[in-house]
């Protein structure tokens, strides 16, 4: 899970909230659709949860856009204002249709609330990738919202961050082959990683990140030793 830093809503919500009788169910559709594009803006084209790629396409199968707005805190909290933009995130369409097993993100979270949180900067440090692309985490709560809640080790999934960490370590290895060294290969794909091109990150990069900021570690300590790297 990465982080996300908030923008400001749309001038189109903010223009909408005016009116009293305001609600997320019954915003019009150039409302909904001002407020998933900014939302695909700010989280850099990807999935609030899985990290997957989310965009402005339509998906003829389920005859509604690929990207879907989500309320964090969900809509049946009393306490919450479900046009409070600082509480909308924008996600995949989670396998909707097929079997509830497969599917993922906030069609398997539904109406629950989670202790993981994107909006909070710590979220990166406690989310936890295993070599076999599954998450997890040291705190049973969160570990608890990845696996069940919000089911991100469902097998496509996994599968998908399998590709990543492979391809991840296999640039690792060829860049070192020309000559770089191992902590100048790493930070080079660091920069690859967390670059933003055409104002998108690359899918599950934050899978990639994790693995590379454990590898700078281990080279920073086998350096502490005496071990050149």
């Amino acid at each position: 899970m990465k982080y996300i830093v908030k923008g400001q809503a749309p001038k189109e919500l903010s223009e909408y909230r005016k009116n009293s009788s305001a609600c997320f169910k019954n915003c019009p559709l150039e409302v909904k659709e001002a407020m998933r594009q900014q939302l695909i803006k700010e989280q850099h084209g990807l999935c609030a949860y899985c990290m997957a790629r989310i965009n402005d396409e339509w998906n003829e199968k389920l005859q509604k856009f690929r990207t879907e707005i989500e309320h964090y805190i969900p809509q049946s909290a009393h306490s919450i204002n479900d046009l409070d933009y600082s509480n909308l995130l924008g996600v995949c369409n989670g396998n909707a249709g097929y079997p509830k097993h497969k599917q993922h993100c906030d069609k398997s979270k539904a109406d629950q609330t989670i202790t993981v949180n994107p909006f909070r900067p710590d979220c990166e440090t406690h989310t936890i990738f295993n070599r076999s692309g599954e998450i997890t985490s040291t705190i049973k709560e969160i570990e608890a919202d990845l696996a069940k809640t919000l089911n991100l080790n469902e097998q496509t999934l996994v599968k998908n961050r399998q590709v990543v960490i492979q391809h991840l370590y296999e640039s690792l290895s060829r860049i070192c082959q020309r000559g770089k060294t191992k902590l100048k290969a790493i930070k080079k794909l660091i920069d690859y990683w967390q670059a933003i091109e055409n104002k998108m990150l690359k899918e599950y990069c934050q899978t990639a990140i994790f693995f590379l900021n454990k590898e700078f570690e281990d080279v920073q300590r086998s350096s502490r030793c005496g071990v050149r790297n």
